[in-house]
């Protein structure tokens, strides 16, 4: 197995190394850094690199798959609730302590929670970032909902707030936390000291909430 799958060019003034959710390992790099310093970086980590996927994937086999048949549970705002067949039904998922939807086959039920997932993450999240501009005078051009597996959030420089639809599936301090991280960017494109002053005072815990993503993350990307 190779050591390293990626390795990203940036204006950064040091190097850092990331193994992903899938186990992925990505060197992020300075513009002119020179391979071979590189190299020499990802040699001296590789242990800490080979015990970090070996940690991932640990970590990935104790999270059951879903089946999406009755009695399976799944994450909104932190809480499992299971999944329960009942006919006569006046939405494709009604949800009410447990996730309510009508008997059909793995692949149609997950697509009717997929949808309903989305449809609940845009409008929470909409309200939050509404919100949360009034608070701190922030403009931003629009929220997209998309399906990432390995990114929280994004911001482009057109202001246009992204992130994916499994972000309603964690804790309510953790959703705030991503959104305002994202928000931050609106005023600094760039992860400097000022940018994270930004995000403390919109998310005085970003601190416990950032560990909290790294030790959890791995609960909500297999769906």
């Amino acid at each position: 197995m190779k050591t390293v799958d990626e390795i990203i060019r940036s204006r950064r003034r040091s190097i850092g190394i990331q193994v992903k959710d899938d186990g992925r390992v990505i060197v992020r790099a300075p513009l002119r850094m020179p391979d071979q310093a590189i190299q020499d970086t990802i040699n001296k980590y590789r242990n800490w690199i080979i015990a970090k996927r070996k940690q991932v994937e640990e970590r990935r086999k104790a999270v059951p798959a879903e089946t999406f048949n009755e009695g399976d549970l799944f994450y909104f705002l932190g809480n499992k609730y299971p999944l329960v067949f009942l006919h006569d039904l006046p939405a494709d998922i009604v949800f009410d302590n447990a996730f309510y939807t009508a008997s059909a086959p793995p692949v149609f039920v997950r697509k009717r929670l997929e949808a309903w997932y989305r449809k609940t993450a845009r409008n929470v999240i909409n309200a939050k970032v509404n919100a949360l501009a009034a608070a701190f005078e922030l403009k931003h051009h629009a929220v997209k909902i998309n399906s990432a597996n390995q990114r929280w959030g994004s911001c482009t420089c057109k202001g246009t707030l992204n992130f994916p639809w499994r972000l309603i599936m964690c804790p309510e301090p953790i959703l705030d936390y991503i959104i305002a991280h994202e928000m931050a960017h609106l005023k600094q494109m760039n992860h400097s000291k000022r940018f994270w002053d930004t995000v403390g005072i919109m998310s005085p815990d970003y601190i416990k909430c950032n560990k909290w993503l790294t030790d959890n993350s791995h609960l909500f990307s297999h769906f």
